[in-house]
C-alpha cells in the first residue's frame, strides 16, 4: 500500500492520477531470493505504467551484494546509485 494508492500482489504500485518517481532496481545476477528475471519482469510492468525504470544487474553477485563494505560489488552498487541520483532527468 502506498500513501495514495494501492499495490496489487505481483504488480507495481498504482497511484491515482500521478506517476511514480523514477525507479532504480539493482539485483545480483546470482540472486536466488529476488531472481533477476523477476526483477526484469517487474521493471517491464513499471515501464508499462509509465515509470522511468532502470535495472542494473551486478555480475557474480548474490542477494546480499552490498553487505561487505568495500567489496567490489558494494563499490559498484554505490557508484550505480550515485550515477542514478545525479543523472539529469
Amino acid at each position: 500500500m502506498t500513501a495514495r494508492g494501492t499495490h496489487e500482489p505481483g504488480g507495481p504500485p498504482k497511484r491515482e492520477g500521478k506517476s511514480l518517481q523514477r525507479t532504480l532496481l539493482v539485483v545480483g545476477d546470482r540472486d536466488r531470493s529476488a531472481r533477476p528475471e523477476t526483477i526484469r519482469d517487474f521493471a517491464a510492468e513499471l515501464r508499462a505504467e509509465g515509470v522511468d525504470t532502470t535495472v542494473k544487474e551486478l555480475p557474480f553477485a548474490d542477494h546480499s551484494f552490498d553487505d561487505a563494505y568495500g567489496s567490489l560489488t558494494s563499490q559498484t552498487s554505490r557508484q550505480i546509485l550515485l550515477d542514478f541520483l545525479t543523472r539529469d532527468t
